[in-house]
């Protein structure tokens, strides 16, 4: 697992008193205007067993080159470090004190503020800073003096008259630009192992927690080619080492020089630490690998991306890029529902054992004239090979919001609706390298999208579909599911008080249709035919049928499972359940909806989530992933626990003895507003395991809470018959 060094003293205060003598410091520029004004020393010192000691070593991303703002000064009785002459003081930015001319807000006191709320009040936490800018970890290892400091040297002392006070707990490690020039690169994994060596040595603890901060992916390229270099050492040094820690800094942004990170970074990477240290060593919340043993299958469970501040979460898709091994990982912050940010990819040509630099794809969702546009006719997706045009397609959501997309997604729910969407397919000829700029799907006339217009009127009320998943048939056909708004009129079903996307038109429900797809070579493009349309009544899914699954039974029918919903309704009268459609003619005619079933006949109970089937080449076998609930769920939730069960797909319905746990609450971790549903999946094209990515959303709490959440992924294997 990965370690990052970090070294905080932590002091169990009995009782700080604030010295009486102070030292007066003077700002003498913009950089130093909002330096404290004064040093406070620790009047009274709390137990040696009470305080905890963290060690702040590296170079100058360690030593902070930050802007110090107001808040940044504002001390925390608990939370002290040492003055350059080793008095103790009360922690204030900035906290280095080795370069007084270019020092500036570092990581540590945010660190530290977080970290207190996870231990008893009667501990401290003491910040000793080491970090000295432009040192490299030659440097560190050769005790060379730089910047007029002997490093090691200083280290070790700093250490010792840290070790007399208190107990030291871990070192926060954050270092390498120095290193990043191709004659030193080929050497810092092994100097990086044997420096965490060295400093636990003079700790005498064998397993004490190193952590590590990432570089940041904000340098020019040629630097910025070496800096990944040593990110991906960074990850192979912590991979073997379960008490070395990696915090990520793919998301952050730099001061504006192209390598240094600006405040809000130094402050992210404090909380980032304080996270990571916290969930393996205070509350076990994070364990290095978790193994469930399974009906049917074996779940490792591993933490990904730890929430990267206390109001996002960030989401996650893994996909292969073509039909070889080359993968793709996105990656997007969220901090309101259905709404993301800060989207960045990278790339793995060997099946995700190494990884490209992080690309930037958008900060800010694209606006055009008060139009916000999310998703696109050209986002990152998992793809499918169509044999009978040699060529991968795949489906694309697009979804065009009015004013502040917040605001917009939020209105929905009190009847406002002002996003509008579509669906396309996408074709690339060369692997899935380069991709064709999109083709509507249509199941009315209507104009198509006009990249010099988004908010044409007429193109945004028409052809509005929430699009779905997609098959290609044994036969050759091309098929996707897609939820589109299907005319139903009864005055009593009428009366019953609806939600969207039931409210996609008047007189409308939400309901599915498939469109079928046959490759037509003259035109160079699929042929569609539309299936015809399902739904159910209001009274029995107040939100109609959404997020819908397609995959193909072995004796060739198709199999449709959808997502209904319940809020507004009794669930003991209207219980949440999963829905499902068959056809035999290749997608053109759907059998009448009905409720999926265990293989005794027993009904189950389901949230408004959705399901995923994966077929297995390791078994041959059909899964479904969903959320099973012991009790009728309202609505949305409980969306916990998540299984995997074995579809039966003669009799079409799910094996219950197969039923297998792959995520649940933990009663004494996860909040009631867990929810372990918004999940990706595929298959290991060379080991035929299951990979799943998932952020347990809610696990600390709802509300704003709701959002300060970690992504995990999981690692599924069959087990032998």
């Amino acid at each position: 697992m990965k370690k990052i060094v970090i070294l905080l003293i932590n002091i169990s205060i009995t009782g700080l008193l604030f010295g009486q003598n102070v030292v007066q410091l003077k700002a003498t520029n913009s950089r130093t205007t909002n330096f404290p004004k004064q040093k406070v020393p620790v009047g009274k010192m709390p137990a040696k067993h009470n305080l905890r000691v963290f060690m702040l070593a590296g170079q100058s991303n360690m030593a902070g080159r930050g802007l110090v703002e107001p808040g940044d000064t504002l001390p925390n009785s608990r939370i002290i470090t040492i003055s350059k002459n080793n008095k103790w003081i009360l922690a204030k930015e900035p906290l280095n004190f080795y370069q007084p001319n270019l020092t500036g807000l570092d990581c540590g006191l945010s660190f530290g503020k977080e970290l207190i709320k996870y231990i008893p009040d009667s501990v401290s936490i003491a910040l000793i800073p080491c970090a000295v800018g432009g040192s490299s970890v030659q440097q560190w290892l050769g005790d060379s003096i730089h910047q007029k400091v002997q490093l090691l040297s200083n280290f070790k002392n700093k250490l010792d008259f840290a070790k007399q006070h208190g107990v030291i707990k871990g070192i926060l490690w954050h270092q390498g630009e120095s290193d990043g020039s191709p004659e030193l690169i080929p050497k810092y994994k092994k100097s990086l192992e044997e420096l965490i060596s060295v400093f636990r040595d003079e700790v005498g603890n064998d397993n004490l927690p190193f952590l590590i901060g990432e570089l940041g992916t904000f340098a020019n390229a040629e630097r910025q080619l070496h800096w990944n270099s040593i990110n991906k050492i960074i990850h192979e040094v912590a991979v073997n080492d379960e008490n070395t820690f990696v915090i990520g800094t793919d998301d952050l942004e730099n001061k504006g020089d192209n390598v240094h990170f600006n405040s809000a970074a130094q402050r992210s990477m404090g909380w980032r630490f304080a996270r990571i240290f916290t969930g393996y060593y205070i509350d076990g919340r994070y364990t290095y690998r978790a193994k469930r043993i399974g009906k049917i299958c074996t779940i490792e469970k591993q933490l990904l991306i730890p929430s990267p501040d206390s109001i996002t979460a960030t989401n996650v898709n893994v996909h292969y890029v073509g039909t070889g091994l080359k993968r793709c990982e996105y990656r997007a912050n969220i901090s309101s529902s259905d709404w993301t940010d800060t989207h960045r990819k990278r790339y793995s040509f060997d099946n995700g054992k190494t990884w490209t630099n992080w690309q930037t794809v958008f900060k800010k969702a694209p606006e055009q004239n008060g139009f916000v546009l999310s998703g696109d006719i050209a986002q990152n997706d998992r793809a499918t090979f169509d044999p009978a045009s040699g060529m991968l397609i795949k489906p694309a959501f697009q979804r065009i919001l009015q004013g502040d997309p917040t605001k917009a997604l939020h209105a929905v729910w009190s009847g406002d609706r002002k996003f509008f969407d579509h669906g396309f397919y996408q074709l690339s000829s060369d692997n899935g390298e380069n991709w064709d700029e999109g083709h509507l799907l249509k199941y009315e006339s209507g104009p198509d999208f006009d990249p010099e217009n988004w908010g044409n009127p007429k193109y945004l009320r028409t052809n509005e579909m929430y699009i779905g998943g997609i098959t290609i048939h044994s036969k050759g056909n091309v098929i996707i599911a897609a939820t589109v708004p299907v005319p139903f009129r009864d005055t009593e079903d009428e009366k019953t008080p609806v939600v969207f996307p039931n409210t996609y038109r008047e007189g409308c429900v939400a309901g599915a249709i498939c469109f079928v797809g046959k490759w037509n070579a003259e035109l160079k493009d699929y042929s569609w035919q539309i299936s015809n349309s399902i739904f159910l009544p209001r009274k029995i899914s107040t939100r109609g049928l959404v997020e819908i699954d397609i995959s193909e039974l072995q004796d060739g029918r198709l199999l449709l499972i959808m997502r209904g919903s319940n809020v507004g309704l009794d669930p003991m009268e209207c219980p949440g359940r999963k829905w499902y459609s068959l056809s035999d003619d290749g997608g053109l005619t759907w059998s009448e909806i009905k409720d999926l079933r265990y293989d005794t006949g027993e009904q189950f109970y389901s949230p408004a989530t959705f399901a995923k089937t994966i077929r297995s080449t390791a078994t041959g076998k059909l899964y479904c992933v969903l959320n099973i609930n012991t009790t009728p769920p309202l609505g949305n939730g409980p969306r916990y626990p998540l299984q995997i069960v074995e579809i039966d797909e003669d009799k079409v319905c799910l094996k219950k003895k197969t039923v297998t746990i792959i995520d649940e609450l933990n009663p004494g971790l996860d909040s009631k507003h867990l929810q372990l549903s918004n999940f990706g999946l595929f298959e290991n094209r060379e080991n035929k395991t299951i990979e799943l990515y998932l952020t347990r959303l809610g696990a600390r709490g709802g509300g704003a809470k709701i959002w300060d959440s970690d992504t995990y992924r999981y690692v599924i294997s069959f087990n032998d018959e």
